[in-house]
């Protein structure tokens, strides 16, 4: 049942929220909102807003793109302000993590003119750095780059040490796929010291199973295996599935390039299934490829046909075929190890 407040009640209902937010505490946000109704959401539309994105770090992207889409008229009405700006951002990330690629990099482009004129270098981190990761989905490096570093800039003179690890964990990705592994693990580095010391665990996880690839890139299983299964156990503490997805599928590779067959695919078809479960596209497109290339390799032809064309049509719905292309060649490489 939806609670009802008055003016006043929501007004220390935005304090607490605010409070719990600062103290890095997601769940306590949606434990505090979750029982209000949509209309007093959007009444005080900063507590639909924090609601939305405390919804969003723990793992439950559908509801909160379910709140974010009627906070903007609400917003809107506001003129660009700094809420309208933070709801725009949101909706974007969400709109990625949903597949919606070229939406999200219309609504960051929007978000980068509005921040430029407003001189909010947070909301230019922000969008820099997520325009840099559409870019990386269709491959387009130096673009890619460019927004990283604008974004790293940016981060430096608001003081914005979790955007700054973001930045810092995305440029090592560019590099790791552009194959110059020693610039990529010192990127990794950075984010990861800036992350903890910035407390954002979520970060930390993403950047440890990122940085996990790149060790099973290089050849280091076992420290690829190390690296990998500290972010799962970060993500189980934080009660974060799509995390303990995208880890769950790296370190099903490191199984599948040692060559344990039955391991690799339960730990794939774990990654899948917290794919479907926070309706994240492109961890389930890339573990329907690593399933593909698994199956073809163990001579089940008929579900590796399956599960291919299941990714081809993910990666091509949400605009990142080139993506699919790249992960396609390094699967491919640590799947020969486990024949070699």
């Amino acid at each position: 049942m939806s609670v009802r407040t008055t003016g006043e009640e929501r007004a220390d209902l935005l304090a607490q929220a605010r409070e719990r937010w600062a103290a890095r505490d997601p769940h306590a946000v949606v434990a505090l909102l979750a029982p209000l109704a949509l209309e007093e959401l959007v009444a005080e539309p900063e507590l639909g807003f924090l609601l939305a994105t405390a919804l969003r770090r723990t793992g439950n992207g559908e509801r909160a793109f379910e709140l974010v889409l009627p906070l903007k008229s609400a917003c809107d009405r506001r003129g660009r302000d700094a809420l309208w700006r933070r709801r725009l951002n949101l909706e974007a990330a969400l709109q990625l993590e949903r597949g919606a690629t070229a939406a999200a990099e219309v609504a960051w482009a929007t978000l980068i003119d509005a921040a430029v004129a407003s001189a909010d270098s947070e909301m230019l981190a922000h969008g820099s750095n997520n325009l840099g990761v559409v870019c990386t989905l269709q491959a387009r490096w130096e673009e890619a780059l460019s927004h990283f570093g604008r974004a790293l800039a940016a981060c430096y003179r608001a003081g914005d040490r979790r955007g700054l690890a973001q930045a810092h964990q995305n440029i090592a990705i560019s590099y790791r796929e552009l194959g110059f592994w020693r610039e990529a693990d010192a990127h990794f580095e950075s984010a990861l010291e800036t992350a903890l010391a910035d407390g954002s665990d979520d970060v930390v996880g993403r950047a440890e199973e990122e940085r996990g690839f790149l060790f099973l890139l290089r050849g280091d299983h076992r420290l690829a295996a190390a690296t990998t299964a500290r972010a799962i156990e970060r993500f189980g503490r934080t009660g974060d599935r799509a995390g303990v997805g995208e880890a769950s599928r790296v370190l099903g590779l490191v199984a599948l390039a040692n060559g344990r067959i039955a391991d690799a695919r339960a730990l794939l078809h774990r990654a899948l299934d917290a794919a479907r479960e926070s309706a994240g596209p492109l961890l389930e497109a890339e573990s329907e490829l690593a399933l593909a290339i698994l199956e073809d390799g163990a001579g089940e032809t008929r579900a590796a046909t399956e599960h291919q064309a299941t990714a081809e049509r993910l990666f091509t719905t949400i605009g990142a075929a080139p993506w699919g292309e790249r992960m396609r060649a390094r699967i491919t490489e640590v799947a020969a190890r486990a024949t070699a």
